[in-house]
């Protein structure tokens, strides 16, 4: 019975107790959660994501919307290609074209939002000192 009792004593005063205690525990346990979920996007998404966009049979090559709810795409489907059509929710295939029939599309260029931003000149910058005042 003693023996009981200085135990419990003991381990009263090992872990605090109270509400401030508590909030800390609870800020790291969503610290650590937080920490997983970033790892995880960051990195274990990509790599699931991966093999899943080489093997795609089926892509949208190119959209074109011709007015509300009614749209044409161009969608390559392993190695042909069709133009379809939708029209409020009724899709349609309208036309199937030949690889070679169709002209080669320029790459874009992958810049960064903040490339495009220093390419980008405002009206101000084109005025001269005189014309500004």
């Amino acid at each position: 019975m003693l023996i009981d009792a200085g135990v419990s004593a003991a381990a009263e005063a090992v872990a605090p107790t109270g509400y401030g205690w508590a909030l800390i525990k609870m800020i790291g346990a969503l610290l650590i959660v937080c920490l997983l979920a970033y790892v995880l996007l960051r990195y274990g998404l990509r790599r699931l994501a991966q093999p899943r966009l080489a093997e795609r049979q089926v892509r949208v090559l190119d959209r074109c919307q011709l007015s509300a709810g009614r749209a044409l795409w161009l969608v390559a489907v392993g190695k042909r290609i069709f133009l379809v059509g939708d029209a409020s929710g009724a899709i349609n295939r309208l036309a199937e074209f030949d690889p070679a029939d169709l002209p080669e599309t320029p790459q874009a260029s992958r810049r960064s939002f903040a490339e495009l931003l220093r390419g980008k000149r405002l009206p101000s910058d084109t005025l001269s000192a005189e014309e500004r005042k």
